[in-house]
C-alpha cells in the first residue's frame, strides 16, 4: 500500500480527524494543572498504605490538614484574642471544606501562643470525601478573605495565611503552570526567528513552530484525561513542553526541508509532499520509536513523578510523530509553493550569512562528514569538550525535598514562615 500517497490524497479526511482530536483534547489542556499532583507518592509504600487507611477504615477528620496562621490579633489567652479566635473558628466550622479544627480553644497549650507577641495558628482538617484535598483550597481561601475585613474592624493588622503541604502544593501547581507558559512564550519567538534565518521564508519557518505548539497542547489534553485514572505529578507539564517544542520542531523541520528540496527539483506539490513523507517519515518514526522505548521503561518505576515523566514523554512523542507524518504532508501539499511565502531578501547580508551557517546545504555536510570520519579522535575531542564544560555545574546540584526555602512569592510560603515563628 502506498501510505505516503494515501496521506497526501486523503489529506482532507486526515485533517478532519485531527480537528476532531483538537476539539476533544485542547479544552482539557487548559485544565491539566488542576488534575496533576504536586506531592510525591510512591505506590505500594508504607505512607501510601497509611493514607488509604486514614481515608477508609481509620477515617479521621485530620487525615488531610492545612494550617491557618493568624497574625495581628492579641494572644488567644486574652479576652479580645479569645473573641477573635472564636470568630475564626465559627466561620471555619460553617465551611463545607472543613472536617474539623484544632486550636487554643480545644486545649490551652502554650504551643499555640507566641511568647511576648501576638498571633496563633489553627490546624484545619479537610473534608476531602474522595476529592483531592488540593481542590478545597479555593474555598478555604475564600473563607479567610471574607474573615480579614471583619477582624480588621477591631484589629487593623490582622492577617490570615494558609500553609502546610496542601496549600504549598496548590501554590506550586499554579506557579509551575505560569512559569511553563512564560517559558513557552519566550522560547517560541526565538525559535521562530532562528527558523526564519535558516529557511529564509516566513511560512516555512512558522510551520514547524505551529506543529510543536499543537503537539504540546494535544499531549497536555491527553495527559489531563489519563490523570483522571492514574496519579501523575506536576512535573509532567515541564516534560511535555520541553520535549514537545524540541521534537515537534525537529520532526516538522525535517519534513519541510525534504518538501522544499523536491519542489526545487521540479516536482508538483502533491508529488513533493508524497516524496517528503516517504523519505522523512521513516526517519521520524524510527526516532520517535527509540525515544518512546526509553519512556516505556520508566513506567515500571512506582513513583508518581517518574510515571509523570514517562506518560508525558510517551504522549508528546506519539503526538509529534503522528502530526509530522500524517497531518503535515497534507498541509505541505495544500501549501505548495506558498511554503516560500514571506521570503527574506537574498542579498548577502549578516542575516544571509547566518542563514547559510544554519542551513549550509548537502555539499558542506558531505565535506564535514568526510572530515569527521577521517579525523575521528579530533572530532571526539572537539565535540566532547563543550559537553563536559556544560555538565560541570551539575556537581553543585543538591537533591532532596525543599525545607524552609520555598519560593518567596508563594502566599503559603509567607504563612509557613509565620507558622515557624509562632511554633518556635
Amino acid at each position: 500500500m502506498n501510505i505516503p500517497g494515501f496521506l497526501v490524497h486523503r489529506r482532507r479526511w486526515i485533517a478532519m480527524v485531527w480537528v476532531l482530536v483538537a476539539v476533544l483534547l485542547l479544552p482539557k489542556a487548559g485544565t491539566v494543572s488542576e488534575v496533576l499532583q504536586a506531592g510525591v507518592r510512591v505506590e505500594g509504600s508504607g505512607s501510601a498504605e497509611v493514607e488509604s487507611l486514614l481515608a477508609g477504615p481509620l477515617a479521621s477528620p485530620f487525615a488531610h490538614t492545612a494550617v491557618l496562621v493568624v497574625r495581628g490579633i492579641p494572644a488567644p489567652a486574652t479576652a479580645s484574642g479569645d473573641s477573635a479566635l472564636h470568630t475564626i473558628i465559627d466561620a471555619l466550622g460553617r465551611a463545607p471544606e472543613v472536617a474539623g479544627t484544632f486550636s487554643y480553644l480545644d486545649t490551652e497549650d502554650s504551643l499555640f501562643l507566641v511568647p511576648g507577641s501576638s498571633g496563633t495558628f489553627v490546624v484545619v482538617g479537610l473534608s476531602a470525601d474522595g476529592m483531592a484535598p488540593d481542590r478545597l483550597m479555593p474555598g478555604l481561601r475564600g473563607v479567610s478573605e471574607r474573615l480579614v475585613p471583619i477582624l480588621r474592624l477591631r484589629h487593623p493588622d490582622a492577617t490570615l495565611r494558609w500553609t502546610g503541604e496542601t496549600p504549598l502544593n496548590v501554590d506550586l501547581r499554579e506557579t509551575s503552570g505560569a512559569d511553563v507558559a512564560a517559558a513557552e512564550r519566550r522560547a517560541l519567538p526565538v525559535t521562530a526567528g532562528l527558523l526564519l534565518l535558516a529557511f529564509g521564508a516566513v511560512a516555512a519557518a512558522l510551520l514547524p513552530v505551529v506543529v510543536g505548539a499543537m503537539a504540546i497542547a494535544i499531549a497536555l489534553g491527553a495527559a489531563a484525561v489519563v490523570a483522571q485514572f492514574v496519579s501523575l505529578a506536576l512535573l509532567l507539564q515541564s516534560v511535555v513542553s520541553m520535549l514537545g517544542l524540541g521534537l515537534g520542531i525537529d520532526y516538522a523541520l525535517l519534513m519541510v526541508s525534504r518538501f522544499r528540496e523536491h519542489l526545487v527539483a521540479g516536482h508538483t506539490a502533491d508529488a513533493a509532499a508524497e516524496a517528503a513523507a516517504r523519505h522523512a517519515g521513516h526517519t521520524i518514526l524510527l526516532s520517535a520509536a527509540t525515544v518512546a522505548l526509553g519512556f516505556l521503561v520508566l513506567l515500571l518505576v512506582p513513583l508518581n513523578e517518574i510515571r509523570a515523566v514517562a506518560v508525558g514523554g510517551l504522549l508528546v512523542v506519539v503526538s509529534t510523530a503522528l502530526l509530522a507524518t500524517t497531518l503535515l504532508p497534507g498541509v505541505l501539499a495544500f501549501a505548495g509553493t506558498r511554503i516560500n511565502w514571506g521570503r527574506v531578501g537574498r542579498r548577502r547580508t549578516g542575516s544571509e550569512a547566518l542563514r547559510s551557517f544554519l542551513d549550509p546545504g548537502p555539499e558542506r555536510w558531505r565535506r564535514l562528514g568526510h572530515w569527521v570520519t577521517g579525523h575521528p579522535w579530533m572530532a571526539l575531542v572537539g565535540g566532547a569538550a563543550p559537553l563536559i564544560l556544560l555538565s560541570l555545574p551539575a556537581r553543585s546540584l543538591r537533591t532532596g525535598l525543599p525545607h524552609g526555602d520555598w519560593p518567596s512569592s508563594l502566599d503559603s510560603s509567607h504563612g509557613s514562615r509565620g507558622w515557624r515563628s509562632i511554633s518556635s
